[in-house]
């Protein structure tokens, strides 16, 4: 288990102290980036594609020397993806009704798409490189660490058609046609809610090109890459497609994907794309 406040809290006091040392003024940077982000996993009754997504961050980065310096700062990062379930696929939960009998609830659905947005605030910890030059132009690399804490996490359900049925197994029946209890099919079915994600760590990589634009301003312009390395699944209080309302199927509520068990494998946050930072020395 990774202790977040206490690597953050390391890393600061490490890169003081390397500024105290330094004899090179430290650079303060805003930056955008833009490509894929998203959230990734495997899904056994369905498919998953990354979308794009965005950036935006203020950096801080203190040189040892003309070559090497640490990097940190916030950023905000928006993450999307757009999952799908196969038509036809029975998704099965045991539900009790308002008369005290067990029954097991079935969910079937066509034309299900779920768009997946994640909000999150990051903390890079990265190591930066960049080669020595009288000239204006310069090139650079980064890498390290970074975390990701969860802001806002939401999802947005719709479905061509959206099939529920009730199969009470003491009686050996499926009510298949009541739709004042919960059961039967709706068209154009749509339903939202949020999702609760863990912190991730990903490890990060960027190169590209520095270029000096005055005595004290540098542009940087490079491409990048985030991976993620834990899984940010949190398990479920509920396990349903959606959940049974006995008094009419058009008040379903949508629980997501992630909601049911075995559907979709470890998530993983993954980003790649380009990144323009302007930076400026502090003095």
């Amino acid at each position: 288990m990774v202790r977040l406040p206490g690597i953050v809290c390391c890393s600061m006091l490490m890169l003081f102290a390397i500024q105290q040392t330094s004899a090179q003024s430290p650079e303060f940077s805003f930056s955008a980036g833009a490509g894929i982000s998203g959230l990734k996993y495997a899904m056994n009754q369905g498919s998953s594609i990354l979308q794009p997504g965005f950036r935006a961050a203020f950096g801080y980065t203190w040189f040892i020397n003309n070559k090497w310096g640490l990097s940190t700062g916030m950023e905000l990062g928006y993450y999307h993806t757009k999952a799908s379930l196969t038509n036809g696929e029975v998704f099965t939960s045991n539900i009790t009704d308002t008369d005290g009998e067990g029954f097991e609830h079935r969910v079937q659905t066509k034309g299900y798409q779920e768009q997946q947005k994640l909000y999150a605030l990051n903390i890079p910890l990265l190591v930066q490189f960049h080669t020595p030059s009288a000239k204006n132009t310069q090139w650079y690399a980064k890498g390290g660490l970074k975390i990701s804490i969860p802001v806002s996490a939401t999802y947005a359900v719709q479905a061509d058609e959206l099939t529920a049925t009730g199969y009470y197994p003491n009686l050996n029946l499926e009510i298949t046609d009541l739709p004042a209890h919960g059961f039967g099919s709706q068209v154009n079915w749509k339903g939202s809610g949020h999702y609760s994600f863990n912190p991730s760590v990903s490890l990060v990589a960027e190169t590209g090109a520095r270029f000096r634009t005055g005595n004290t301003r540098v542009l940087y312009a490079g491409a990048f890459i985030e991976y993620g390395l834990n899984n940010i699944k949190q398990e479920q209080d509920i396990s349903s497609l959606i959940s049974y309302n006995y008094a009419t199927l058009a008040n379903s509520k949508a629980n997501g994907i992630f909601s049911v068990p075995a559907v979709t494998g470890n998530i993983r946050l993954l980003s790649y794309g380009i990144r323009i930072s302007y930076s400026f020395t502090g003095r």
